[in-house]
């Protein structure tokens, strides 16, 4: 599991909006993401085909995660796990473990905290450093991700 945690200028309704905008995930999470082919769904949840460009030698790995959006007492929520179906489409390695959960609560005027919690197999046999690197850098791209997507200044990376 990784965890991280962050604060932005903005109210959390903001960051929601743009956390449940699933048709415009891949432009959201460019960076990582190479597509983001939504199989079915609407504003509060979606499943998706999600394909990620792993540099050479290495294969592209791709996920079919299902993602729901809620408005809960504390706050708002986005959760996502893996829901691969037969028939789905697949490039490269499957990933088939994925966990993950966005919590957003106040933290101030016009201030979000946000908590990310994720877990993925990386989908093959990487080495340690590899693996570890990859779930370090993980919190900080996609802080940065939604960040830019509200034009906020980026997280420095590991």
């Amino acid at each position: 599991w990784v965890r991280g945690l962050a604060t932005f200028a903005v109210p959390c309704d903001a960051v929601f909006e743009k956390l449940r905008d699933f048709p415009q995930y891949v432009k959201t999470f460019a960076r990582s993401l190479a597509r983001a082919d939504v199989i079915e769904g609407g504003r509060d949840r979606a499943r998706f085909h999600l394909v990620w460009d792993l540099p050479f030698p290495y294969s592209d790995r791709d996920g079919i995660v299902m993602y729901e959006a809620r408005t809960v007492a504390e706050g708002f929520v986005v959760e996502w796990w893996n829901d691969g179906r037969p028939n789905d489409p697949q490039v490269g390695v499957r990933i088939e473990a994925v966990r993950g959960r966005t919590t957003l609560k106040s933290a101030g005027e016009r201030l979000c905290a946000l908590e990310f919690t994720y877990y993925a197999d990386l989908g093959g046999d990487f080495m340690d450093w590899i693996k570890r690197k990859a779930w370090e850098a993980e919190p900080f791209t996609y802080f940065n991700a939604i960040g830019a997507a509200l034009n906020l200044p980026e997280y420095d990376t590991p």
